[in-house]
């Protein structure tokens, strides 16, 4: 038999191909820029779509630069239908990549959760391509992971706070992060409502977190006297949930999250506090 026709044989068996020597063959690595959940994902068509997604789907990136709410506004789009935006305090470096179409940007699901609440349903990821030459640098090797999502609305905890937050039938409903954002900011006096919501939160999922576990707190002693005090905290069965147990001293209570987005245009500052156990609370400072 000959060379030719053995070669011929093997790739017909195999499925392959013989390239000529002219083509060059790349590898490329996915370089992760950021890695979040959906937001706004039950104001648009998410929620009728979520069963029809995959993990590994595609989504394409769509900007709206003339969006009211936010300049640097970037949608997600799967099956060409809207399922909500990537988040706004990450936005605005991906934002001027668009406009500039430096680097083509991609975006892909990650992980998906029906059982979550639907600011958790979907995590996705956006990335670029970076040709590869040689190894990554290791300082680097961090953005080729894919992390796993913190479902903070599934989590289970014997804290008493969280308990009461998540179990109790009688609490009130609670807004999740999207909504306490958008009520937050319509109610702001002038645009330092978004320092508050971003540097002293910190982050989204600080936000989301003191939201879903009752990390919002008040001092009672350091409200302003015209407020009404007893709308700005969380009371079960007329009872004031106080956090004496946790800090030590008396004053400080659990907020009525609906009451602060009101208020915002009241706030003076968010400080991170943190409890005899460690964990982080908020404290909501009104002027």
């Amino acid at each position: 038999m000959k060379r030719s026709d053995f070669i011929q044989g093997v790739t017909a068996v195999l499925g392959l191909a013989i390239l000529p020597k002219s083509v060059t063959i790349k590898q490329f690595q996915r370089i992760y820029i950021l890695q979040s959940f959906i937001r706004g994902f039950r104001f648009y068509e998410g929620i009728n779509l979520l069963h029809q997604m995959r993990e590994g789907d595609l989504l394409e990136l769509v900007r709206e630069p003339q969006n009211e709410y936010d300049k640097c506004a970037i949608a997600l789009h799967f099956d060409k239908k809207k399922i909500g935006y990537l988040p706004r305090e990450d936005n605005e470096l991906l934002s001027k990549l668009m406009d500039a179409d430096v680097v083509p940007l991609q975006a892909e699901i990650t992980h998906l959760n029906a059982t979550a609440e639907t600011w958790e349903n979907v995590h996705v990821a956006v990335y670029v391509l970076k040709e590869l030459y040689g190894p990554l640098p290791d300082s680097a090797n961090y953005l080729t992971v894919l992390k796993t999502p913190k479902y903070h609305s599934l989590k289970i905890n014997n804290d008493k706070v969280v308990t009461i937050y998540n179990n109790d039938p009688e609490f009130d409903s609670l807004m999740d992060a999207d909504e306490f954002y958008a009520e937050m900011v319509a109610n702001s006096r002038d645009d330092s409502i978004y320092d508050i919501l971003h540097a002293d939160f910190g982050s989204a999922q600080n936000l989301e977190q003191a939201l879903t576990e009752g990390r919002m707190i008040v001092n009672r002693r350091r409200l302003p006297q015209d407020l009404n005090t007893d709308k700005l905290v969380q009371t079960i069965d007329d009872n004031i949930l106080m956090l004496d147990a946790f800090f030590g001293e008396q004053g400080f209570v659990v907020a009525n999250t609906d009451q602060i987005a009101k208020l915002s245009g009241r706030i003076e500052k968010v400080v991170t506090l943190a409890d005899k156990f460690g964990r982080r609370f908020y404290e909501i400072r009104f002027c």
